[in-house]
């Protein structure tokens, strides 16, 4: 089990995702989140269910901060704080009302992980990930990039994932095993502003089912020794099902 070599590092993007979220009438039942399904002929992570969100633009940048030919993965590491979170916090809302006609405010996002893709991945997103309260409002799927839409515990999407019937990327797997702890809505994100915000900075190895990521707190992280069981903070996804395991 080996990790991929010899391939360039390519720059992440930065990009926001939403993971909204509602309570059920029934207070005996749990709360409930939002998956989007993307197009089965997009090519990353084509046919799978997750929460709304996409890549920064310049258009999310405040006025007053707004640059010519600005280009988030190169100019967006020299932002201010507030100003980079004020434009990923826009991005956020402006790729959940793209995908699926919903108005967020955006001082009603709280900070929830940041996502860094692998650097051997041909692909990368830096995302930053938030929690809101779903509004009054509609869901409406824009049947392009997003053709289907579902409320579902998390409980539920996980069991689903389990028997192969929910395609979850790593990220939206792991946020899942994170909700599913929680009673209702608010105590998530009481919870989520009052802790540090967890950054996931997985690095990658191929296996013989599939791959696994490891993240820093796992003792393989440096050695990539998978099996090196003292310390385990690892997502194994074998033949497409997730399997997250931390100590």
């Amino acid at each position: 089990m080996q990790p991929l070599k010899n391939k360039p590092i390519k720059p992440a993007i930065p990009s926001a995702t939403v993971i909204l979220l509602r309570d059920n009438a029934s207070s005996l039942a749990e709360f409930e989140v939002l998956l989007l399904q993307r197009n089965p002929t997009i090519k990353n992570h084509g046919g799978a269910w997750v929460f709304p969100g996409g890549k920064l633009e310049q258009a999310d940048l405040p006025m007053d901060a707004a640059q010519h030919q600005f280009d988030p993965q190169i100019h967006f590491s020299g932002l201010s704080p507030e100003v980079a979170e004020a434009a990923l916090k826009q991005a956020a809302c402006r790729e959940t009302m793209e995908e699926a006609r919903i108005h967020l405010p955006s001082k009603n996002l709280a900070p929830c992980a940041r996502w860094l893709t692998p650097q051997i991945l041909p692909r990368r997103f830096d995302t930053y990930f938030y929690y809101a309260k779903m509004p009054a409002q509609e869901v409406t799927v824009d049947g392009s990039e997003i053709t289907d839409y579902q409320w579902i515990t998390a409980s539920d999407a996980l069991d689903m994932h389990h028997h192969g019937e929910l395609a979850l990327p790593p990220p939206t797997y792991v946020s899942l095993q994170h909700l599913r702890k929680y009673p209702c809505s608010t105590s998530v994100i009481k919870t989520s502003t009052a802790a540090p915000t967890p950054f996931f900075e997985p690095v990658w190895v191929k296996t013989e089912k599939g791959f696994c990521t490891l993240y820093r707190e796992d003792a393989a992280y440096q050695s990539l020794d998978l099996n090196d069981h003292r310390q385990q903070h690892r997502l194994y996804v074998n033949n497409g099902i997730c399997q997250y395991i931390k100590d």
